[in-house]
């Protein structure tokens, strides 16, 4: 049965006490109608029955004005309206899933043990990155305390010992966050974001366009790619019927973006006419689609720049969507 939209809304409140009780009279302090700076903004959020069939209700406070409480409760609902928690989540995503039987079944034990326990509680809107950092570190606590090492933990052992890649490697949650510090300042940072947290293939990145991306609603479809083919970059369909997908930003993803968009302007107006506005998010200077094999060319020299372990561009997506199943992302 589908759920209707999360119902709820924003209120002001105080925490003066009525001098006769001693309570606190709340919502109904006359100074609340006297004074605007009065007191604070607060919200509420009355949800459906979840997985346990109860109803929930959420409330949240501190909000200096009612627009900070309006833009909280619509995060809260999220770009369908209708809040979730992080394992309602988790149990339709795996419910949908176009995968194998087999690989399902991997990532169902892996909700099973890390992700519903330590975040299934939280409203998928209030997950943050800080809560997937402190799962994954009690999870490497855990193996460590039970010797159970982690497979890529010994693979960047060897690689900085000996200097050989691993047939299979793909970065720790640490060092795709060391990754993305480290390029915070590179003028193609929100690609690999993208890429690194929202599993986006280089085509994917590079065929992204401005039309397709909801900066105030916090979503971006992905419809198409870019490939060369007889030495010029045209735009094709994705790689499966199943890749075509509508994802959801975050509030980093949002702000990574917002950046992005500003410096393109910026470097527009500095080519004035020469600027040829292709209408993609990620471009080379003049305006022109940045390739997917530039993608890849400008991440192995970040790499060896920042004296990373040695991945490919493609094992960055891969990387994501292990993060996404156990470590440390959002």
């Amino acid at each position: 049965m589908a759920r209707v939209r999360s119902a709820g809304g924003v209120y002001r409140r105080c925490g003066c006490g009525n001098p006769r009780t001693g309570r606190a009279v709340g919502r109904d302090c006359p100074r609340l109608q006297a004074e605007r700076g009065h007191g604070s903004w607060y919200l509420r959020l009355e949800l459906g029955a979840g997985l346990d069939g109860r109803h929930r209700r959420v409330r949240r406070g501190g909000y200096r004005t009612r627009k900070a409480a309006e833009e909280a409760l619509a995060r809260l609902r999220g770009p369908t309206g209708n809040a979730i928690t992080v394992a309602e989540w988790l149990a339709r995503w795996l419910r949908d899933h176009p995968g194998a039987a087999s690989t399902v079944a991997g990532y169902a034990n892996h909700v099973r043990l890390y992700l519903t326990p330590r975040l299934g509680g939280l409203l998928l809107g209030e997950l943050t990155v800080q809560h997937l950092r402190e799962m994954f570190a009690a999870i490497v606590h855990e193996h460590q305390r039970d010797g159970r090492p982690i497979k890529q933990a010994a693979r960047v052992e060897q690689w900085e010992r000996t200097g050989e890649r691993s047939a299979v490697a793909v970065w720790t949650a640490e060092q795709a966050a060391a990754f993305l510090h480290a390029i915070g300042g590179h003028r193609l940072y929100a690609a690999y974001h993208l890429i690194a947290l929202r599993g986006l293939r280089r085509g994917e990145a590079a065929g992204l366009c401005w039309v397709d991306v909801d900066l105030e609603h916090g979503t971006a479809t992905i419809c198409q790619q870019l490939q060369r083919r007889n030495g010029r970059l045209e735009p094709c369909a994705l790689k499966t019927a199943h890749s075509a997908r509508a994802i959801a930003l975050d509030r980093t993803t949002i702000a990574a973006l917002r950046a992005h968009r500003d410096r393109q302007q910026a470097e527009a107006a500095a080519y004035w006419d020469r600027y040829r506005d292709s209408g993609h998010v990620f471009t080379n200077l003049n305006g022109d689609s940045v390739s997917p094999g530039r993608l890849t060319h400008v991440f192995q020299k970040m790499l060896a720049e920042h004296r990373l372990p040695p991945v490919r561009l493609h094992d960055l997506r891969h990387g994501a969507a292990t993060w996404r199943r156990r470590p440390g992302w959002s």
